[in-house]
């Protein structure tokens, strides 16, 4: 009896001994793998056998690898240009497609669907509100710090703030995807101008290497967080996380910190430690593959562990998987660069000033009339005059409105961009050095600056502008017609009754919206020419022909596997915008 150990560190022993199996796997894998290569060289092997050795060391040691030196970044840089450009340089069969388009294609597919969202944010009162509510619910106002103590709880203010919250975080998802695709496009850019030349020295080797670390840096800056929304959902009803009590992160949010440690959650409660462990600051988004792809085994052997979190969980937990399934693909089709600290930074410390500056402004915001108590947001106009009301108070306090501040920041880092690659390439070498960042104006200065290039907008709105402003109007709405879908359907796509029966179902206009299986949708959509690819389990990805569709389809697995409620209000939205289609667009056979 006295040489039995507590089961707390009889856990801890048992998961050092899988540690230890695993790692004595990968040493007898390598052993295996040298066996058969090193047959083929018995002369001037010495040095081969230091480097395997020291393979084998590093496999059950856990030995970082070597900080690469400023001469293998550029060696690194150099052969990733080569071997692009081998890639798609002559290549006939597929001259007009972008080498990236798959990249290309899935980043323009979230900017789409984050597009629709904010679209229908005016249109959608019952959803604005559900989601006013979720920020309302999970702040981590809400959470104790270290000793027990909770901030006061100021229901009104923070209803107000929350409504700030849900429409800035709208707008941000539109933003960090754009920037997203661009950088691929640049990336882009300097292998089709080579190709279409046929020449090696048309390549821009210097802009392709600063938007490939811009890109590594942003998709870790949407990683991170994506992250950080799936804790705040996570603490929402629980004592799992703690409000830190050193201050506010760069963007000045409260940062949320786990009590304890995920790993207490091993047997207990299997998917509870995964996503713990999610949401820890050390597991990178290439930890985070495999943490995913157990999760989704975890799904797929015990269906019912999907309905044990909230929807928010759900949703937060897929919007990780998105952008971690593509950092994984990103890495695989180029040499991304790991996320860096001091270059390719301009957008992120931009974007972290910008959020702190309008989380510092929302404390001051007062939406009762619209917004106390949230249920308001449902009466005819309410949605309306709390968007409409938080821009006037920002152009007041900050010196212009919410899509003119957005507008301002990408001027700036898209000039920022063009000065860092004229420096790269006036100095020739590949391991570039940032330009240092302009500090941040006065007060007097910025609000001045933003009231100028408001005006400059406003004769010759941007894109962006464009887009933001949507949240202002109801031009979606009066593109309608009174069932809710376009005047001009496209040709009939032919489904048999339960495809009919599904899109009929998603298509239509009933309150509250029909539910649809799972299963359903993705028989419906693999019916009319879509191949279907999951995510971790977590997502599917449908794709198909171009005479099909031009672009991919990203859907999270829904909460209890329905697709019902927003849920299904936005996929209707989605699929009207990105392929035309609507109740008509679909004949029985």
């Amino acid at each position: 009896m006295g040489n039995i150990v507590p089961q707390d560190v009889g856990e801890m022993i048992l998961l050092r001994q899988l540690w230890t199996m695993q790692s004595l796997n990968d040493l007898v894998d390598a052993i295996i793998a040298d066996a058969q290569t090193g047959e083929a060289a018995t002369s001037g092997s010495g040095r081969q056998s230091k480097i395997s050795q020291q393979h084998t060391d590093d496999l059950v040691f856990g030995k970082r690898p070597k900080k690469p030196s400023s001469t293998d970044t550029e060696e690194i840089a150099e052969k990733t240009i080569e071997e692009l450009l081998k890639l798609n340089i002559g290549r006939e069969s597929e001259a007009d497609e972008s080498p990236f388009a798959p990249l290309n294609n899935a980043a323009e597919e979230q900017v789409r669907a984050h597009e629709v969202y904010l679209s229908m944010l005016v249109t959608e009162e019952d959803m604005f509100a559900e989601d006013v509510h979720r920020w309302f619910s999970s702040r981590p106002e809400l959470a104790a710090d270290d000793k027990g103590r909770a901030l006061p709880l100021q229901a009104d203010k923070h209803s107000s703030s929350a409504v700030l919250d849900a429409a800035h975080n709208a707008v941000k998802n539109v933003i960090v995807w754009s920037w997203i695709e661009s950088q691929i496009a640049g990336i882009d850019y300097a292998v089709i101008e080579a190709r279409d030349q046929n020449q090696h020295e048309h390549y821009d080797k210097f802009y392709q290497s600063i938007c490939l670390q811009i890109l590594s840096n942003v998709c870790n800056y949407e990683y991170t967080r994506t992250q950080s929304l799936l804790k705040r959902n996570l603490s929402k009803g629980s004592k799992l996380m703690k409000r830190g009590t050193n201050g506010l992160d760069p963007a000045g949010n409260y940062a949320l910190k786990l009590r304890g440690k995920p790993q207490e959650f091993i047997k207990s409660d299997p998917q509870l430690h995964i996503l713990l462990t999610l949401c820890q600051p050390e597991t990178t988004a290439a930890k985070a593959v495999s943490w995913l792809k157990k999760l989704g085994d975890l799904y797929q052997k015990i269906p019912l562990e999907r309905e044990k979190f909230s929807e928010e969980v759900v949703d937060s937990l897929g919007s990780l998987a998105i952008i971690v399934n593509f950092i994984e693909n990103a890495t695989k089709a180029i040499s991304m660069p790991p996320p860096s600290r001091k270059k390719g930074q301009m957008f992120i410390i931009r974007a972290q000033e910008l959020e702190a500056e309008i989380n510092e402004l929302k404390k001051d915001l007062d939406l009762s009339e619209f917004a106390v108590p949230i249920s308001k947001l449902k009466e005819q106009g309410k949605t309306e005059g709390a968007l409409k009301r938080p821009d006037e108070f920002v152009v007041a306090k900050a010196g212009a409105k919410m899509s003119d501040l957005y507008s301002v920041m990408l001027h700036d880092c898209n000039s920022y961009l063009y000065e860092q690659r004229e420096d790269a390439k006036a100095k020739g070498k590949m391991d570039w050095t940032p330009l240092p960042i302009e500090a941040p104006k006065t007060r007097e200065e910025l609000i001045e600056l933003r009231r100028t290039s408001a005006k400059d907008n406003a004769k010759d709105p941007t894109e962006p502008t464009k887009l933001y402003d949507i949240i202002h109007s109801n031009k979606w709405a009066a593109e309608l017609d009174e069932t809710g879908f376009y005047f001009s359907p496209p040709d009939s796509i032919q489904v048999d009754s339960l495809a009919f029966e599904t899109f009929t179902k998603l298509f239509g206009n009933s309150k509250p919206r029909k539910r649809i299986v799972w299963e359903d949708l993705e028989y419906s959509l693999e019916g009319i020419g879509f191949s279907s690819r999951s995510i971790y389990g977590i997502c599917t990805y449908f794709i198909a022909d171009k005479d099909i569709a031009e672009l991919p389809l990203t859907i999270k697995h829904p909460y209890k596997s329905e697709v019902s409620g927003r849920t299904s209000v936005i996929l209707a939205r989605r699929l009207l915008k990105a392929y035309e289609w609507n109740a008509s667009a679909f004949k029985l056979v």
